[in-house]
């Protein structure tokens, strides 16, 4: 599957190993790149920039990454999400993808391979 250059990814997680991760996973593939730890700098980040895809813990200090979903309709250009979460359950994975999320990851990612492989997929559509 062929990558997309230059799309733009947003990593909202408050785990910095894991936006440490995906950053280094993703950053020599051509991807530019933002991360913050909380829904608040999300959604401010979201007003101001076009986003191609977000990776959003649905765990977050200020605010369930779920509930921040709901929010994205005020976004004027909702981007792609895959939801990430530690804490993974079969009802929390039906929530998310009622809410129309691209994918649905557990962590901590066993195999970074398949992590960049969802990326790659939910980039293309």
């Amino acid at each position: 599957m062929e990558e997309k250059t230059g799309a733009r990814i947003l990593i909202v997680d408050d785990d910095g190993g894991v936006r440490e991760l995906l950053n280094l996973l993703l950053e020599d593939r051509g991807y530019e790149l933002t991360s913050v730890d909380n829904a608040t700098d999300a959604l401010e980040h979201l007003r101001l920039h076009d986003v191609d895809l977000m990776l959003l813990d649905k765990n977050l200090p200020d605010m369930n990454g779920l509930d921040l979903l709901r929010r994205l309709t005020s976004i004027d250009r909702r981007p792609t999400v895959i939801v990430m979460s530690a804490h993974a359950s079969f009802a929390a994975a039906d929530e998310a993808m009622k809410l129309g999320v691209a994918d649905f990851l557990v962590k901590p990612f066993e195999d970074i391979s398949y992590v960049l492989e969802r990326v790659q997929k939910a980039l293309a559509g």
